[in-house]
């Protein structure tokens, strides 16, 4: 039943890498943005790495476990320019099914700004924004192995110009606590955009492909 589970996972996103191109321009480039202060001192990157901070499964939900049952964690950053980023995620056990899940939004609010015609008479102000709510499940398969994927539902406002879009994230993880070894794979960002900007039309996703290895050196502390 398992090995059935793991390839239906892996023919879900395998199937949906057509939806996108690699390069070129792409919406919804915030969620490329780190969320969580580990993963910033990390270089903002990073899909192998284990550890007990459940902000690093927001960007490989492999990396969610059973032990962040009733997680929370809530992250607030400050960036030039009045721009504000606040970040949440809280995650699940669900025994039953063998199964964690988590739930996680991260939010950039570019304060105010002003709005105007073509002439430059200033209309009044509008508020910029971005967002990502996700949805993430993970399971643990034989020993070593863990995979996940992630749900989501992505939004933009830019006064008269919003637009929406849907995509999903599969990922993967190789644990192995004897040799100090991990390993990483995530396919990022596959799905379409809904509804495109006012006079714009569709572009593909900010879709990417990652893979990474942590290895703990033996004598290391």
């Amino acid at each position: 039943m398992q090995k059935d589970y793991l390839l239906a996972f892996f023919t879900i996103f395998v199937v949906g890498t057509h939806a996108q191109t690699l390069g070129g321009n792409s919406v919804f480039n915030f969620l490329k943005a780190s969320n969580s202060p580990q993963l910033t001192a990390l270089g903002g990157l990073n899909i192998s790495q284990q550890t007990q901070d459940i902000g690093l499964s927001f960007h490989n939900p492999a990396l969610l476990r059973s032990s962040m049952h009733t997680q929370t964690q809530v992250v607030f950053n400050v960036y030039p320019g009045a721009v504000r980023n606040y970040h949440l995620i809280t995650g699940y056990e669900a025994k039953k099914w063998q199964t964690n899940f988590a739930l996680g939004i991260n939010y950039f609010n570019y304060g105010s700004t002003a709005q105007t015609d073509a002439a430059g008479n200033i209309l009044g102000e509008f508020h910029p924004a971005d967002y990502v709510v996700q949805v993430m499940a993970s399971r643990r398969y034989l020993q070593k192995w863990f995979y996940g994927t992630t749900l989501k539902f992505i939004y933009s406002s830019y006064g008269a110009y919003r637009s929406s879009g849907v995509a999903m994230d599969a990922g993967a993880n190789y644990y192995d606590t004897a040799q100090f070894l991990q390993v990483g794979l995530v396919i990022k960002n596959m799905g379409l955009q809904l509804r495109s900007y006012d006079g714009t039309t569709r572009d593909d996703l900010p879709f990417d492909l990652q893979a990474g290895i942590s290895k703990k050196l033996e004598k290391a502390p």
